[in-house]
């Protein structure tokens, strides 16, 4: 059993100097009570950091140590360090680990050096030996079961299925009752059996009735191996994907509020540009619309004018178009008369001389009237210059489509006027949503997170491929072993008999695990009922029925599984659940609970208030004044309620932890 009896915390989050807490040598609950954001959770940390050298947040994510130092410890360029006293197996230690700072402004941890330190009995522990203890009294893969809030409860809710979910928190609890040493039990005598069958397949290979299927047989249990080897290593990655998503999954949970605000800024700011950019073209048409409607009241005018130039151009237009004809027609005849011989460009006939002069005497009796003069031509462009000039004075204005202009300028600008305010507004939620990760980093998750679910799939998928050979290779071994066997010689017979009674042994240890499986199952199933059944208030409720993932389902007096439970029942469950773990495992220690009643009724808080020195022989609370009643909780516990804490205010970087007072 692992007691705690002092934790002397140093320059930690909100603890600035030395605080101390001693805890009371006596079965029971302690309480530590303060409101949030004053260190409840800190002290918790404390205890993580000081085990296990790390600190995670709420969503189990780890940060870097320096992050965690007392800002004015920092800016005073202090230590910070982490004291535990304990007692286990009889034997007094002391951890003390300290993140002493070297270098820097303390914002990296870089600027830092991380050490450890421990006494057994007085007697300094080596690194090695410290680890040894830690890996046999308290590892960390079963810190879950010890270490809890609400939100760590709710997670409970997946062994329900039997998914990559459920079997992170499935491997837990079989390290906290203690599987694994019994599966390396059965390893290594498997190991044995496969050292002796080894014994034998030498023994064939030497014998040439045997010696060419001794060899098959030798080949498919190395290939079996390999396969073996290959899938501890994809089982690893595998599980380092399942960290990787739930990792990425608690992140997008604790930021979701975050990166809706990013996702809600960016689009509002990209409508916001697009929407400036229409207003800035609207302007500049506006604005050349403007610059022209000062002509709009000459536009009767000018435009009377420029018909009645156009009036007088036109004749003048046409009669300069036939001179220009007639003058052609003239030059091409006068042109073909200066030919010889002179034909006729029609008839192609010869002309006269006679012909020819009458011809030309035609030519010059054309009359002037009918050829454009030089005063005339000069007024037909004096006219086309006026015209040009004119128009020039014609607004080309569109009021009705200025008007339509107009209001959608003015409804842009108001759409922009309440994008400004709605993105001023999320800016500043934005601010005050706190968030550890860069918005590049929250923005991406949706990826990552895609990402790693493709990774698993494939894993899994080569996972199943590589048990799908292993199963084939069995078999093949099988019947290949039984060929071996059969043809042996009388001389192998003791090698044989040694490997036989080995693997009968082997045998035996995998039914006893497979039993010892079942009946720890039935004990958990068992206290936890029982544990469920102080806790809840429910008289339909018959018992709790467990499944291959210790997952729990409640049971009504019909003997049906309830359906459907409340968030506050998943809690309940979640909590016999660890009790009833805490009563089978040979890992024996305290208990912190941070902020669980807060989804639970009254009447249900109640009750667990009453089951909680039947969770752990430590039990530490460490809650809100708000989340429970204390003259109840008085009541309720007697006098296995030992002692009670208060977390208070001390200046801007500092907080006090005072045994309880009261009001």
């Amino acid at each position: 059993m692992l007691q705690l009896e002092s934790l002397k915390i140093k320059n930690y989050g909100p603890y600035y100097g030395e605080h101390t807490i001693k805890f009371k040598q006596q079965d029971g609950v302690s309480i530590i009570w303060g409101e949030n954001g004053l260190g409840k959770t800190s002290i918790m940390n404390c205890f993580r950091f000081v085990m296990w050298g790390e600190i995670r947040k709420r969503n189990e994510v780890a940060k870097e140590l320096c992050s965690y130092v007392n800002k004015k410890a920092v800016k005073e360029g202090e230590d910070m360090s982490i004291t535990l006293h304990m007692r286990y197996d009889g034997s007094s230690y002391k951890i003390t680990r300290t993140l002493q700072r070297k270098s820097g402004d303390g914002t990296h941890d870089s600027d830092y050096s991380l050490s450890k330190y421990t006494l057994k009995d007085e007697s300094a522990l080596s690194s090695e030996q410290f680890d040894h203890f830690l890996s046999t009294s308290f590892p960390p893969k079963v810190a879950r079961f010890y270490l809890f809030d609400a939100e760590l409860l709710n997670e409970y809710e997946t062994l329900l299925e039997p998914d990559e979910n459920s079997m992170v928190i499935k491997e837990s609890i079989e390290n906290i009752l203690g599987m694994p040493i019994l599966e390396n039990c059965h390893n290594i005598i498997d190991s044995i059996y496969r050292k002796e069958n080894d014994e034998v397949i030498k023994i064939a290979q030497k014998e040439s009735k045997s010696k060419n299927v001794a060899q098959y047989l030798q080949a498919a249990i190395e290939e079996l191996s390999a396969y073996e080897k290959k899938y501890e290593v994809l089982n690893e990655q595998y599980k380092q994907y399942l960290q990787e998503r739930a990792k990425t999954e608690q992140e997008m949970k604790s930021s979701e509020r975050y990166r809706e605000l990013l996702v809600n800024i960016k689009t509002k700011k990209d409508l916001l540009e697009r929407l400036d950019k229409e207003v800035t073209d609207t302007t500049l048409l506006i604005k050349d619309q403007l610059d022209k409607i000062w002509k709009v009241p000459l536009d009767a005018v000018v435009k009377d004018l420029i018909e009645k130039k156009r009036k007088e151009i036109e004749p003048l237009s046409l009669k300069k178009s036939n001179t220009k004809k007639m003058m052609a027609i003239q030059d091409y005849i006068k042109q073909k008369l200066s030919l010889q011989p002179c034909n006729c460009p029609i008839c192609k006939q010869n002309l006269t001389t006679e012909s020819q002069n009458a011809i030309k005497s035609s030519l010059s009796e054309v009359s002037l009237d009918e050829v454009m003069s030089s005063d005339e031509d000069k007024r037909l462009d004096l006219l086309n210059n006026e015209i040009k000039e004119l128009d020039g004075f014609i607004s080309h204005v569109n009021m009705e489509m200025l008007k339509k202009v107009l209001g959608q300028l003015k409804e842009k600008e108001g759409q922009i006027g309440l994008l400004h305010v709605e993105i001023d507004k999320m800016t500043k939620e934005r601010g005050d949503t706190k968030s550890d990760l860069s918005e590049d980093y929250v923005m991406n998750l949706s990826t990552q997170y895609a990402n790693v679910c493709n990774k698993i799939a494939n894993q899994k998928q080569s996972m199943d491929e590589n048990v799908k050979m292993q199963k084939e290779l069995e078999v093949k071994i099988e019947h290949q072993q039984k060929m071996v066997d059969s043809s042996l010689s009388k001389k192998s017979q003791e090698k044989r008999e040694r490997r036989d009674f080995t693997e009968s042994i082997k045998k035996l240890f995998s039914d006893a695990l497979v039993e010892f499986k079942v009946r720890l199952k039935d004990s958990v199933e068992n206290d936890a009922t029982e544990i469920f059944k102080k806790i809840s208030h429910a008289q339909n409720y018959s018992h709790l029925q467990i499944n291959d993932n210790f997952g729990l389902q409640i049971i009504d007096n019909n003997g049906q599984i309830v359906p459907n439970r409340s968030s506050g029942y998943e809690q309940v469950v979640a909590i016999s659940l660890i009790g009833s773990l805490h009563k089978n495992t040979p890992i024996e220690g305290p208990i912190f609970m941070d902020s669980t009643f807060q989804r639970i009724d009254q009447r249900h808080k109640e009750n667990v208030i009453s089951a909680l020195p039947d969770l752990s022989s430590q039990v530490i609370v460490l809650a809100v004044p708000e989340e429970f009643n204390r003259q109840k909780a008085i009541e309720l516990l007697g006098d296995k309620l030992v002692e009670e804490w208060e977390i208070v205010v001390d200046g801007d970087y500092n907080r006090q932890i005072n045994k309880y007072i009261g009001e």
